[in-house]
């Protein structure tokens, strides 16, 4: 996919929107309950974005939008997920009472990556409804997965005990 000749950089202020309003918004974190998981930090996506070089190379372009995805996402690094929140069902044993870590996942981060960088195989289509980037795009959150831990909330003397979430998917 080569990166747009434009006179202006709106185009990456409207990718960063397309991203954030198909992809980002509509999250649910898996099986934990938490409003907005991933604090997608869209200023960032946007402003990797218009720093990319114009170029006609699929493989260098598609790289360059994964760079800006992966920047935005390592900004968005910390899961939003407090206490209260829970895996699966509700009760002491599944409730956090305290939140210690809450990260994405490295290797979700890589992965989702180079689902992106996977455009620059992707030839030239006429048809914007042709394009491979939607799918890719919504295919590198999905490839997102977190791991929290803290403590649950039985109460003493049977708990509090550890309580860890792994590789949970968070959309």
């Amino acid at each position: 996919m080569a990166l747009p000749v434009t006179v202006t950089i709106s185009w990456a202020s409207n990718c960063a929107n397309w991203v954030y309003g198909r992809v980002v918004a509509n999250q649910l974190l898996g099986v934990v309950t938490a409003a907005v998981p991933l604090n997608f930090q869209k200023s960032v996506f946007q402003a990797q974005l218009e720093s990319c070089v114009i170029t006609t190379s699929s493989l260098a372009g598609a790289t360059q939008f994964a760079n800006a995805w992966e920047a935005a996402i390592m900004a968005s690094a910390t899961l939003m997920v407090s206490s209260g929140d829970y895996v699966g069902s509700s009760g002491p044993g599944t409730t956090w009472g305290s939140v210690d870590s809450k990260i994405i996942d490295p290797a979700s981060i890589s992965a989702g990556k180079a689902i992106i960088i996977s455009l620059g195989s992707e030839g030239p289509v006429s048809l914007s409804s042709d394009s491979k980037f939607p799918e890719k795009f919504r295919n590198a959150f999905l490839a997102l997965t977190g791991t929290i831990s803290g403590k649950d909330s039985v109460p003493p003397p049977g708990g509090p005990n550890t309580l860890v979430a792994s590789s949970i998917p968070i959309i």
